[in-house]
């Protein structure tokens, strides 16, 4: 048998080992997301390299030069102290205002599409390697009474999902290859969403006053069992409520999973909140980040400037070059 003091020394090496291996288990273990997270700059670096690598790309600061000068002199002291190339350098609402109308003007498309799209006014480019074919996955969300979009994608033979809270409708099967949801897409999951009814921006509704049931984009592929799916298409039409969801599609990192982006802007003379629009500007910002790259931009009667009116009313298609098709 083992003596009192050699027992004593064998358990102290088994605890100095068993530490050793933790401490080596953790470090291991901090290595591996950090190199995890390296391997995700990467390759959001690398797809923001690809479309300028692949694609023309243009950026015309004179543009957006002009309109700050324009903002500026209808809306503060005529005083340019935000620069084009420069994000943290708008700290003004109506600086961020004006680069979010540079952001969205025709004019200002970063990557120049050749053959475009078009479903119901909302447009996507059909060039070799960003088309879009079946199998495909689409979410539309605001669709009101109008399935024309839906059932566009559905003739391609894509998979279509429809979503809007605001109708009369309940969940069903619209035809064989587009389904709706009583649900609308949030920056958080509730079931007593109460829209904004008063003023411009407002939310349009068939319901009276009744609460939305809203849903994370990300809750929403878990719901249909479609998490580790890629979205060929995501088509966000819910007036002001925009900016919100895409700040959270962008922190929860379902960005990742979509290819065309197409967004509808809204910023009117009541709501949102001027006061927020510099986050909205970045969070457009962030979106460019990522690796989406505008190809259309499209404003409808844009600018309006009498008084203190304001209001900026367009759509823009991205495309998510981290999903690039081919080489």
């Amino acid at each position: 048998m083992l003596d009192r003091s050699t027992v004593k020394l064998i358990k102290s090496v088994i605890r100095k080992m068993a530490f050793v291996t933790i401490v080596v288990g953790v470090c291991a273990l901090m290595l591996v997301l950090h190199l995890a997270a390296l391997d995700v700059g990467r390759r959001e670096d690398w797809g923001r390299q690809k479309a300028g690598n692949y694609f023309k790309m243009r950026r015309n600061y004179k543009g957006a030069l002009e309109l700050l000068i324009n903002y500026s002199t209808r809306f503060g002291d005529g005083t340019v102290r935000a620069s084009p190339d420069k994000i943290h350098s708008v700290q003004l609402w109506y600086e961020a205002a004006a680069m979010i109308k540079w952001y969205i003007s025709p004019t200002e498309d970063e990557y120049l599409c050749k053959i475009l799209g078009n479903f119901d006014n909302w447009v996507f480019c059909k060039d070799k390697n960003l088309e879009i074919k079946a199998p495909c996955l689409v979410y539309s969300f605001g669709v009101r009474n109008n399935f024309q979009f839906e059932d566009s994608f559905g003739r391609l033979g894509c998979d279509v999902r429809s979503f809007d809270p605001s109708t009369n409708m309940t969940d069903h099967t619209h035809n064989k290859t587009v389904k709706f949801y009583d649900l609308g897409v949030g920056p958080l999951n509730t079931n007593v969403f109460m829209p904004t009814r008063r003023g411009a921006g407002v939310n349009q509704t068939d319901k009276g006053d009744g609460p939305w049931k809203l849903r994370t984009l990300k809750s929403i592929m878990e719901m249909l069992r479609q998490q580790n799916k890629i979205l060929d298409v995501v088509k966000i039409d819910i007036k002001s409520n925009l900016w919100v969801v895409l700040d959270n599609i962008l922190e929860t990192g379902a960005w990742r999973q979509i290819r065309h982006l197409l967004l509808g802007f809204n910023l009117y003379p009541t709501h949102p909140h001027k006061e927020d629009y510099v986050i909205f500007y970045r969070t457009l910002t962030k979106l460019r980040e990522r690796g989406f790259v505008e190809y259309f931009g499209q404003t409808d009667d844009a600018l309006s400037t009498q008084g203190d009116h304001f209001t900026v009313k367009g759509r823009t298609s991205f495309y998510n070059f981290n999903l690039l098709l081919g080489d």
